[in-house]
């Protein structure tokens, strides 16, 4: 797995622009443009950097049409974005990881559409990746996401940052007006799948703790020991098996230790 640990001259750990976009004059390996990028079996992870000096770990931007498969992107202040104000953005995430970050889970705006499929996020709003406020996956301006057979984990109700986190909460919602109290109020470490103003979020047999919210999920959720199990292969850890959650947070951080 290639791993990825400092940022790009975008201050990325990759960066994908599509056909028509305003790439670097002079691009580094992990600045990608085209009309369609590929990228598999990579690790960005920015253990150890302040937040300060990075900006994002995946950026698909500027029309980008991007496939992310068998990728974890980790230790993060803002972890994926798709779309900007200069164009919007079409990605798919297969098995892949996004934890111990503190927003973007994705994001997805200005007309982006991003589709999650046997996906794993986690930890959002993590303690030394986070800064003012916290959210998973989130859509809103006109970007949608839909999320198929993923999980949304948090190891903790307890970040460390619940009141500095609902304050950043209630002035995001300040801002855009939304038409939902729960908006207002409910903590990012609450905020698995959601939509803000413009945005439209989807899901189909996904798991969640009770208190992580899954907006527009449709039909039965997964079932905890199938959640088990997607983790266990995801994290390539198999033992951990249909162990109880208890146990959980100790075996995924002992496979991540290995990677």
């Amino acid at each position: 797995m290639k791993i990825i640990a400092t940022p790009n001259n975008q201050g990325d750990g990759i960066t994908v622009f599509g056909p028509d976009g305003n790439a670097a004059h002079n691009p580094d390996g992990n600045v990608l443009k085209g009309e369609r990028v590929v990228i598999e079996d990579a690790m960005v992870d920015f253990d150890g950097l302040p937040l300060d000096e990075q900006d994002g770990g995946i950026d698909c931007v500027e029309g980008a049409n991007v496939l992310i498969r068998r990728c974890i992107v980790r230790n993060v202040g803002k972890a994926v974005l798709c779309g900007n104000e200069h164009g919007p953005a079409t990605v798919t995430f297969e098995d892949s990881i996004i934890e111990d970050f503190g927003r973007r889970g994705p994001e997805a705006q200005y007309g982006a559409a991003v589709l999650m499929k046997r996906c794993l996020m986690r930890n959002w709003g993590h303690r030394d990746s986070f800064s003012v406020r916290a959210f998973g996956a989130w859509a809103h301006v006109g970007g949608y996401i839909r999320a198929e057979d993923c999980v949304f984990w948090q190891d903790s109700f307890f970040n460390g940052h619940f009141w500095e986190d609902l304050i950043g909460h209630i002035g995001q919602a300040w801002n855009d007006r939304p038409s939902r109290l729960w908006e207002y109020l409910l903590p990012g470490v609450c905020r698995g799948l959601t939509a803000g103003p413009g945005g439209g979020v989807s899901a189909v047999n996904c798991y969640a703790p009770w208190w992580v919210l899954l907006e527009g999920h449709d039909g039965p959720r997964m079932p905890k020991a199938e959640a088990m199990r997607l983790i266990a292969r995801l994290a390539g850890c198999p033992e951990i098996g249909d162990r109880t959650v208890r146990g959980l947070r100790e075996a995924v951080q002992l496979s991540a230790a290995k990677k």
